[in-house]
């Protein structure tokens, strides 16, 4: 039984689904028709453990067929036990059991809450995943709800968040020039009143030049997901 899924597509223009599946991580293959592909659907062989009621999970396919997983996960298992460094992100291979090396360590902590969370991740061109959330360091580095992580799950140490004391992030969207937009809550340093878009720079320093956009509080995600595509949208016909 598949529960809220999440559509995208593989680096070929293939249509993927992510879903978990009562206890599991499936990812489905659909034809041309639209139909599930029965004997290519990947079943990752392990089973995840949630913590509270997790979204789908976000997926990004890499050219070998390789795949990262990111969302609410606590732990993930093979049948020989946990396997290290598996919780809130996975790289699995084509036929969805987990890829050795990969290694996240010991992974998230969250100095002030525990409930973890990676709510948004994007792949950069150059084989780094972006990931935020509510988390607030990283294998003992302090990260302010914002990391970017090397093809082989170390902490990318020249990607290091400035200018934010605090943040939960729920969008992230890389830009052409490097930089990336995040939408979320953010407690920018010296700054009384919270931003709900900002940018960083290449190298994860705050742009303080970048004007933020009005958003409610309130505000749930998909909406605030809406207003930050347009607001891209904007931002690069104005740069053409």
């Amino acid at each position: 039984m598949l529960f809220r899924s999440r559509v995208v597509l593989d680096t070929h223009g293939r249509i993927r689904i992510a879903s978990y599946a009562g206890s599991r991580i499936e990812v489905l293959r659909l034809d041309s028709g639209g139909r599930v592909e029965g004997d290519r659907t990947v079943r990752a062989d392990c089973t995840v453990r949630f913590v509270g009621n997790p979204m789908p999970p976000r997926v990004h396919f890499l050219p070998d067929g390789r795949f990262y997983l990111t969302g609410d996960f606590d732990e993930v298992w093979a049948n020989t036990g946990q396997i290290r460094g598996m919780g809130k992100i996975v790289r699995l291979r084509p036929d969805g059991t987990p890829d050795p090396t990969f290694d996240t360590f010991l992974g998230f902590r969250a100095i002030w809450t525990r409930d973890v969370s990676v709510h948004a991740s994007a792949l950069l061109p150059d084989g780094r995943l972006v990931a935020g959330g509510r988390f607030t360091d990283f294998n003992g580095h302090a990260r302010p709800g914002i990391l970017a992580l090397n093809p082989d799950g170390s902490l990318d140490l020249d990607f290091h968040p400035q200018g934010v004391d605090w943040a939960y992030v729920e969008i992230l969207f890389p830009m052409p020039d490097g930089s990336v937009l995040a939408g979320g809550v953010f407690g920018v340093t010296g700054e009384t009143a919270q931003r709900r878009l900002v940018r960083f720079l290449a190298d994860g320093a705050l742009d303080r030049g970048f004007g933020d956009i009005e958003v409610r509080s309130e505000e749930h995600t998909t909406e605030l997901q809406s207003r930050v595509d347009i607001f891209v949208c904007r931002l690069l016909l104005e740069k053409k």
